[in-house]
């Protein structure tokens, strides 16, 4: 034994060979048996404090020594974050410091950081720079926290006007990777100017806003507050005035139209005349196949239209206009003097562009001027095809320390998924919300995480 504890012989202290002798071990309070060894082999600590030599054959010489006694502390488990003590366990009147660490989108609930003796007694916890501490009792305690989720303001600028912006978050605030969605509402007359719809960050970066099919916008609520801005201006009218050439009439729907609605001309041919040519600022535009009437849509000008009518007997071809994915292409039929000039208004879809315009292994003229397509001497029944190509984005990769980002693909469409593989090296751990993906005119990206089953 030692000064810290004993061993005693419970049996003689003579034997014969092959019988057993037991000792019992009894640390002194605050200590626990450190090493036990008989006759220089190292032992188990019996569990019970006895200690059973069995099948005796020499004598037997038995040292038993002991050291300060060490309490566990047992973390409960947590939702949100961790707590990390500076040990898991500590002999009495140790100084121990726990540290609370919130994942990203959750905090430390007020009052929530308890730490319990076994008995029942909860111990003082003392605030640090880095934590909490508390003094080690001479018995086991357990550790336990509330981690709550955290609530970011989603904030409407006040100054806007000629409209109004309102959001999903209830009472101004959403949780972290909520899903927003923001609603757009001009007052009569107004409109929201291009690209004034904008998200902004509380460390000044801007979030990307997804258009949806109804009208609104969403985006995936960041651990930060966001503040939305927006403009609206009147919406123009335009005028419309039509002329005509040759032996007919037109006759415009409005003389005034909004921006972005469309203008309607009625063109009348006299006996024994049809609709020959249109132009449209200056511009040839495509005769509607079998209809008397003009539709120009989505006005964003002033308009000034000429129709030329010429003799029913004037040769006139049909030209059809077939368009792929990506795009629209119109109109669908047109009708062509001969020897004249079709026309092919095209419309590539988000994320696409024009590749191909082609009647057989003939190539359209982009016309800049109105932003059509044109392919003249048209001499027959012809049929164009147009052809939309998807527009391929670089991705390119900042590598972090200790670890590294593998995107599945170096390029992508728009709106193209595109995993990402976040590899930490060892010993490390990947940072909620520390990943982020930044367009080229800055504008941060919705996420999906998604965590390997």
């Amino acid at each position: 034994g030692s000064e810290n504890g004993k061993a005693e012989l419970l049996t003689s202290s003579q034997v014969q060979a092959g019988d057993n002798a037991v000792v019992q071990i009894t640390p002194n309070e605050g200590y626990k048996p450190h090493r036990v060894v008989v006759n220089g082999a190292a032992q188990n600590i019996p569990q019970d404090g006895r200690l059973i030599i069995t099948n005796i054959q020499e004598n037997v010489q038995v040292q038993v020594s002991f050291e300060p006694a060490t309490y566990g502390i047992q973390l409960s488990a947590m939702e949100g974050g961790v707590v990390i003590p500076s040990s898991l366990e500590a002999a009495e009147n140790t100084i121990i410091t726990l540290i609370p660490k919130a994942f990203t989108g959750y905090q430390m609930k007020p009052d929530s950081l308890k730490v319990t003796a076994q008995d029942g007694a909860d111990l003082n916890l003392t605030p640090t720079e880095q934590g909490y501490t508390f003094t080690m009792p001479n018995q086991p305690v357990g550790v336990a926290v509330v981690f709550e989720k955290q609530a970011y303001p989603v904030v409407v600028q006040e100054s806007i006007v000629g409209g109004t912006i309102t959001t999903s978050a209830q009472e101004g605030k959403a949780f972290y990777r909520d899903e927003i969605i923001v609603t757009v509402e001009p007052e009569q007359g107004m409109r929201l100017v291009k690209d004034s719809l904008a998200a902004t960050l509380e460390d000044g970066s801007s979030l990307a806003l997804q258009p949806k099919e109804d009208g609104t916008y969403t985006f995936i609520m960041p651990a930060q507050g966001v503040t939305l801005q927006a403009a609206f201006e009147e919406i123009p009218d335009y005028t419309v005035t039509a002329t005509a050439q040759g032996n007919g009439t037109v006759t415009v729907e409005t003389a005034g139209v909004m921006d972005g609605e469309n203008a309607v001309i009625t063109m009348e041919p006299q006996a024994e005349t049809i609709v020959g040519s249109v132009l449209v600022n200056g511009q040839p535009w495509p005769v509607p196949f079998q209809s008397n009437e003009l539709v120009i849509e989505s006005v964003a000008q002033n308009l000034d239209v000429v129709v030329t009518f010429v003799d029913a007997k004037t040769t006139m071809h049909t030209v059809t206009i077939s368009g792929a994915e990506g795009g629209i292409a119109g109109p669908a039929t047109q009708l062509v003097q001969d020897a004249g000039t079709a026309i092919v208004l095209v419309k590539a879809a988000e994320g696409c562009t024009v590749e191909s315009v082609k009647a057989g292994e003939v190539a359209a003229q982009h016309n800049p001027a109105n932003d059509s397509y044109i392919l003249t001497n048209i001499t027959a029944d012809s049929q164009i095809q147009v052809v939309f190509a998807k527009v391929r984005q670089s991705i390119a990769v900042q590598q972090p320390e200790h670890g590294t980002i593998t995107p599945a693909m170096q390029e992508a469409a728009f709106g193209e998924k595109v995993e990402v593989s976040v590899q930490p090296e060892e010993g490390y751990q990947f940072k909620d919300g520390s990943l982020k993906v930044v367009t080229s005119t800055g504008q941060l990206q919705n996420i999906e995480a998604t965590v390997p089953g």
